[in-house]
């Protein structure tokens, strides 16, 4: 494998787009635009993203920054990181995640949650040989409300 380059995203719109798009591809239940993200920054401008480049290619990320629902002193961070497949089992996930592990102290934060879809036992593993475990557990779900009439 070529050498890894981690580039902090910033505000770069260029870059925000290789971020969603990386972001879409890998975990697209996750996934938002770059107007999304710079909109999020301005209320949290310690959120940081980063994209992995090897020999000019973009195949990772990862993001690290405030959980919403918690309060804003909470110290645990939302994690994400992804490796496209072909760049998988490389090391590529184990530095990006050595990364975000280095860098939420630096926004205030001392512990990482990572979400992982059950239909990826890949990445369960990947997190569970790291020292993660599961947290908690969420559910999708939709309720069609067309031709539904609204009670009094």
């Amino acid at each position: 494998m070529a050498s890894l380059e981690l580039v902090d995203v910033g505000t770069d719109r260029a870059l925000l787009d290789v971020f969603s798009d990386l972001m879409l591809e890998l975990t697209p239940e996750w996934s938002r635009s770059t107007d999304q993200m710079l909109s999020a920054l301005l209320l949290d401008p310690t959120q940081r993203r980063v994209v992995a480049i090897s020999a000019g290619e973009p195949v990772g990320f990862v993001t690290v920054g405030r959980i919403w629902v918690l309060p804003i002193d909470d110290p645990t961070a939302w994690c994400e990181v992804g490796v496209r497949e072909p760049y998988r089992r490389q090391g590529i996930g184990r530095q990006l995640l050595a990364w975000a592990e280095e860098t939420a102290p630096l926004i205030g934060r001392s512990r990482l949650q990572v979400p992982c879809r059950a239909n990826r036992p890949e990445g369960i593993a990947f997190l569970e040989q790291r020292g993660f475990s599961e947290y908690d557990r969420m559910a999708c779900v939709e309720l069609p409300l067309a031709g539904v009439v609204a009670p009094p």
